[in-house]
């Protein structure tokens, strides 16, 4: 019966360990902002303050980064959807502005050495 009990507990603590390490990994990465527009990609790391002019042949924006956050300051687009999306700052997190063709993603510094093809 002592066996079963230690058993079961070693069990379970090793998937609760496995599982912490597993998150920790994925959040503990520097996190940093993924700009696509037309044929522009700017990943820019969101500790550092930063603003962005997008010029497309679409349209205008601008695209503000202030203590890890990312949010659109302003666009010409008509509904303005990607301002009323407000500030994003986590992993995964998207803005997209379809009328001006602009794509905004928070990425981990690990997933910005891939390469993706994006189109419109």
């Amino acid at each position: 019966m002592k066996i079963r009990w230690f058993f079961i507990t070693s069990l379970i603590s090793f998937f609760v360990v496995l599982m912490g390490i597993i998150l920790i990994k994925q959040y503990a990465l520097p996190l940093q902002v993924e700009i696509v527009a037309q044929d522009q990609r700017i990943v820019w790391p969101v500790h550092k303050t930063g603003n962005f002019h997008i010029k497309t042949d679409f349209g205008e924006m601008k695209i503000c980064i202030e203590n890890g956050f990312v949010w659109v300051a302003s666009s010409s687009c008509p509904d303005q959807i990607c301002i009323k999306a407000g500030k994003i700052s986590e992993n995964g997190q998207i803005i997209l502005c379809a009328p001006n063709r602009v794509f905004i993603q928070m990425i981990t510094e690990q997933r910005s050495k891939k390469s993706d093809i994006l189109t419109y």
